[in-house]
C-alpha cells in the first residue's frame, strides 16, 4: 500500500497472562511468564516489524513455546515463494538473545539473510585491540557514557559489535556487592 521496501525486519516475542481460567483457549499452557505469572496460563505472541514500525506478520503461539523455535516460522510467512523476484529480496534480520541460537544464525545463513542479534556469549572482557568510539556523551560534562567498537571476525565471517556502557558496569558492580 505504501510501497515500503523491506530492508530491516524486527522479530521478537512476549507473553500474556490469562487472569481466568483460559481453559477454552487450546494455545493456552502453563510456561516462562515474563510477569513472574507461573500460576496462570499464557499465550505468546511472536511478531515481525519493519524498519518503520509497521506490522508485517503476527502469529499466537502456546505459551511454553521455545523462543528459538518460531524463527523459520515466522521468516518462511513473509515471503512470497510464488514470486520470485520478491523472494530475491532478503532483508536484515534484528533479533535478541533469546531467539539468536546457533541453529537460526546457521538457518539465516543458509537462507542467505543477513542478521543482527546480540550474542549469546558472555563476554565480560572487551579485547584490548578494539579501538572504541564514543557514541554517547553526558551533554554537560562531556565524559563518555557509552562506547562501541566494530571488529571483523576472520573465524565466523561475521562483524562483531563490543559495547561499553558506563551506567551497565555501574549496575553491575552495585548488585554483586550485595
Amino acid at each position: 500500500m505504501f510501497g515500503l521496501e523491506e530492508r530491516i525486519i524486527l522479530y521478537d516475542l512476549t507473553n500474556t497472562f490469562f487472569e481466568g481460567t483460559g481453559k477454552y483457549n487450546p494455545k493456552a499452557k502453563y510456561g516462562r511468564s515474563k510477569e513472574k505469572r507461573s500460576d496462570c496460563l499464557l499465550v505468546t505472541l511472536g511478531l515481525v516489524l519493519d524498519r518503520q514500525g509497521f506490522p508485517k506478520r503476527s502469529k499466537i503461539f502456546e505459551g511454553n513455546i521455545s523462543e528459538p523455535g518460531t524463527l523459520e516460522t515466522m521468516i518462511k510467512g513473509l515471503s512470497d515463494e510464488d514470486d520470485s523476484q520478491k523472494s530475491l529480496l532478503r532483508p536484515t534480520i534484528v533479533m535478541d538473545a533469546g531467539i539468536a541460537s546457533e541453529d537460526n544464525v546457521k538457518w539465516l545463513r543458509g537462507h542467505n539473510y543477513r542478521y543482527i542479534v546480540v550474542s549469546r556469549k558472555r563476554k565480560v572482557e572487551i579485547p584490548p585491540d578494539i579501538k572504541m568510539v564514543p557514541v554517547k556523551q553526558d551533554e554537560k560534562t562531556k565524559a563518555i557514557l557509552v562506547q562501541a567498537g566494530l571488529v571483523p571476525n576472520k573465524e565466523t565471517d561475521e562483524m562483531e559489535l563490543y559495547c561499553h556502557s558506563v551506567d551497565k558496569e555501574n549496575k553491575k558492580q552495585v548488585s554483586g556487592a550485595f
